[in-house]
């Protein structure tokens, strides 16, 4: 009950990861290529090691007081050993304190970490969280493109049948005309 919304379009987009992992560019190779609103800003972070949980915790109080529309807080697969920062408290706390949703994709599908469970949406990868951001983007592409069809098969009908209308109106103008009343007599 206490979980945000994650926003159908966020434009501003927190990126919480490490700088030199392949979850970045997973992540941002998906959003750039399909979702060319977003305008991400990367906060590089340690995501294991005795310094992770300051800099986690500092991207995430940081970021969130930017206004931004979504934080994403991604990190490749590993050892459980490598993911237990993610099972930290006070970064649990810090999360559930964002005022800001957040999208947890931390590791690979079977893991699952405290941070996950706290965060508003948990995805398995960061690939998963790119792919959930571009999804409803895409729906809504495709259903604007339906609708733009739709909407040309209407007014192609409309102007075919004013056409029509047109000539039937022409040819009793032609038939009623004085001259040809005349010829006709």
């Amino acid at each position: 009950s206490r979980k945000k919304s994650i926003p159908d379009f966020p434009v501003n987009i927190g990126l919480i990861t490490s700088a030199k992992s392949a979850a970045i560019v997973d992540f941002l190779s998906i959003l750039k290529a399909n979702y060319p609103i977003a305008d991400i800003l990367l906060y590089p972070t340690r995501v294991q090691g005795l310094e992770a949980k300051v800099d986690i915790i500092e991207a995430l109080q940081r970021l969130d007081l930017l206004g931004l529309d979504l934080l994403v807080m991604t990190r490749g697969g590993g050892s459980n050993e490598d993911l237990s920062i993610f099972n930290d408290e006070e970064i649990a706390d810090t999360i559930y304190s964002l005022q800001t949703p957040i999208i947890s994709a931390v590791g690979h599908e079977i893991d699952t970490t405290i941070a996950d469970l706290v965060s508003d949406l948990r995805l398995s990868t960061p690939t998963k969280a790119a792919e959930y951001i571009v999804g409803v983007f895409n729906e809504s592409l495709l259903e604007v493109n339906n609708l733009f069809l739709e909407n040309n098969k209407i007014i192609k009908h409309l102007l075919e049948t004013n056409l029509y209308q047109l000539n039937i109106e022409k040819l009793q103008i032609d038939a009623n005309n004085t001259k040809n009343r005349i010829e006709n007599y």
